[in-house]
Parts: structure tokens; C-alpha cells; sequence
């Protein structure tokens, strides 16, 4: 569980960050740095490590820049 809100955090971190500096959504999603964390979470399994790379980091991405750009958010989304 201490891997995961570690992520979410660098995640929080780094949409401010790119909030503050006028940076899109789309541009956001591209520079996400979760390098440390598949491993960290998914072992050497390498179909885990993809779901990550590809389902965790673009989904919770999304909805951290928004919570970024718009504060806490109030939709289920």
C-alpha cells in the first residue's frame, strides 16, 4: 500500500508542477516520470509492469492534472 500512495504522490508532484508551468494535459501525460515505480509494484513481471506503464499512469495522470488545474475534484471520474 506505501508503494502506491508513494506513486500517486510523484504523480500529484509532478501535475502541479506542470500546472504552474502552463504545461497541457497532453504534454503532461507524455512527460510523466514513473520509472522506479513498475518495478517497485510489479516485481519482474513483465505483463504487470506493462498494465502499469499503460493503465495506472495515464488513468491517474489524467486525474491528477485535473486536480491540479481545478482543485479536488467532485465527479466520478
Amino acid at each position: 500500500m506505501l508503494l502506491v500512495t508513494q506513486a500517486l504522490e510523484a504523480l500529484s508532484q509532478q501535475a502541479h508542477t506542470a500546472a504552474k508551468q502552463g504545461i497541457t494535459q497532453e504534454q503532461f501525460q507524455k512527460s510523466v516520470d514513473m520509472a522506479k515505480f513498475p518495478a517497485q509494484t510489479a516485481g519482474t513481471d513483465g505483463t504487470l509492469q506493462r498494465n502499469f506503464d499503460q493503465y495506472f499512469v495515464p488513468t491517474v495522470a489524467v486525474r491528477a492534472y485535473r486536480e491540479a488545474k481545478e482543485g479536488p475534484l467532485k465527479d466520478e471520474n
